[in-house]
């Protein structure tokens, strides 16, 4: 049964009101009347009426006003507004309101009638929703064995005539894949759907599979051979995603068209096999399962091998390029395990890591092998794998790219030592003026990047090309001397001894 309240600052029209109306006639079971706004909003936090009658016009709170802090505490509450003056900026708030309507005064009792008893059907059917929330209905008849158990299931909810029309209807299950979980109350979340689809002069029943699915049986005004065209299903799609979208962005999972309610657990069965394929797709994506491909993705494991030669060769753009060619390979393929997939990228990402180590580049702070199979779990669609993967490249050579600026002097000095270490004059002076860095400083940057000397290092690279040259024994000492460096042949020769452990002589007999 079903509650009003009357609010009107006139206790005559309050009087009038309450003894014409034929109150039981209209199935409703207890009215109450308050003598202005503030009282009404007093009586409401108690009664929670079903429907507000209100007076537009009245002291401490007038009826606008008091309907919108109703809309807030009881949004279902269907509101009549009454008044004696053509005010269009409370025509304008009434239609904000949504109410069910506006009449005039002074009142004709037989709309006034006419108004309550489309209140009574709208809170009816509020009452019938809140129902199917709470008893989760759509999820009973999915479990449902047989027709009889749905047939008992429906008409335990529903009046007969409800009920019949709603058996040999044809339906649709769309599934809601929520991308974050929504910290409101699921009971409003749906309330606020089943009223968005009765705009569309649809019936449904829905319900939350779990925090991130909600699931809805939407029963079609007539036959319809593919939805994916139809103008009016599109825009009923298109005002769900926005109302979703101020929670969470979202995208829809669409069965096929069956006949009668029957045939829901067959269809819901069907639905399942793409609902996980949404991590395939964009966020507010519609996927339909007539257009759905079964066919499972293989990785070809050059892949890998292509991926650590890229690393090697320090080749970004082409690493971001096979990650974006391997992305959009796989979404082809939405019926493959995602667990397959993730393990995809977590390889690739493993040897980032890996080959960072190698190179001694401190990637840590970016990505850590300790956490990262959980940070992947946490992705929900492969473009936020593929744009994870992306960004962990860019960190890579970034990094890179400043240990690279950061050992360039350390590189060029290098380079210097290599390209003159036959030069007898080559000292630190001379690299000094050839890279224009003072000699102190190249000393303290070269022995925290080599842990050894200017002079030291020379020595050991000139005596590793003499080892070179000694294997060949048509080559004499005098020349490999002066090929590594050294002028004076003998100074060479006790160089060599301290340094190797062996005379130039000794070393060629023993290693030639």
């Amino acid at each position: 049964m079903v509650k009003l309240l009357i609010a009107d600052d006139e206790s005559f029209t309050r009087q009038g009101i309450l003894e014409t109306i034929p109150w039981k006639a209209l199935n409703i079971s207890e009215v109450r009347e308050a003598y202005d706004g503030q009282n009404a909003l007093e009586i409401i936090k108690d009664f929670e009426p079903d429907i507000l009658l209100t007076d537009v016009r009245m002291p401490r709170l007038n009826g606008i006003e008091l309907s919108f802090k109703v809309r807030e505490l009881y949004p279902n509450c269907s509101i009549i507004f009454m008044s004696g003056f053509s005010d269009k900026e409370y025509l304008k708030s009434a239609i904000h309101l949504k109410a069910i309507s506006y009449v005039e005064k002074p009142i004709d009792l037989d709309e006034l009638e006419i108004s309550i008893r489309n209140a009574v059907t709208e809170a009816q059917k509020s009452k019938i929703i809140y129902k199917n929330i709470k008893d989760n209905i759509v999820l009973d008849l999915i479990n449902s064995i047989t027709n009889d158990e749905i047939n008992l299931l429906l008409s335990s909810h529903y009046n007969s005539d409800y009920y019949l029309s709603l058996l040999d209807k044809p339906s649709v299950i769309v599934c809601l894949n929520l991308i974050n979980c929504i910290n409101i109350d699921q009971n409003l979340i749906i309330s606020n759907l089943q009223n968005l689809i009765s705009i569309y002069n649809m019936e449904s029943l829905i319900s939350f599979i779990n925090k991130k699915q909600i699931i809805i049986n939407l029963f079609l005004k007539n036959t319809i051979k593919s939805l994916i065209s139809n103008s009016e299903f599109n825009s009923l799609l298109f005002s769900v995603s926005e109302y979703i979208n101020n929670f969470t962005p979202l995208n829809f999972c669409i069965g096929n068209i069956f006949n009668n309610i029957y045939d829901i657990k067959n269809a819901y069965t069907d639905i399942i096999k793409i609902v996980n394929s949404a991590f395939f797709y964009n966020h507010n994506s519609v996927i339909y399962l007539e257009n759905f491909n079964p066919k499972i993705y293989v990785l070809n494991n050059d892949i890998y091998d292509d991926f650590q030669k890229y690393l090697v060769n320090e080749d970004k753009s082409s690493l971001l390029l096979l990650t974006k060619e391997l992305t959009n390979e796989i979404k082809n393929y939405p019926s493959t395990s995602i667990s397959y997939v993730k393990d995809i990228y977590y390889n690739l990402l493993l040897k980032l890591i890996n080959f960072s180590n190698d190179r001694k580049i401190d990637i840590s702070t970016h990505i850590d092998s300790n956490s990262l199979f959980e940070d992947i779990l946490q992705l929900n669609t492969i473009f936020e794998i593929n744009s994870y993967l992306i960004d962990k490249i860019n960190n890579f050579f970034k990094l890179l790219e400043e240990k690279n600026n950061n050992n360039k002097p350390i590189l060029n000095i290098l380079k210097f030592i290599h390209e003159n270490y036959a030069d007898v004059n080559l000292s630190l002076e001379e690299i000094s003026k050839n890279i224009f860095l003072t000699p102190a400083h190249i000393c303290v940057i070269f022995k925290d990047h080599t842990n050894t000397t200017v002079n030291k290092y020379i020595t050991e690279y000139r005596l590793d090309k003499a080892k070179t040259l000694l294997q060949d024994p048509s080559i004499k000492m005098n020349e490999i001397a002066s090929s590594v460096g050294y002028r004076d042949g003998n100074y060479f020769a006790k160089i060599f001894k301290k340094e190797v452990g062996y005379s130039p002589s000794e070393y060629r007999r023993k290693f030639t």
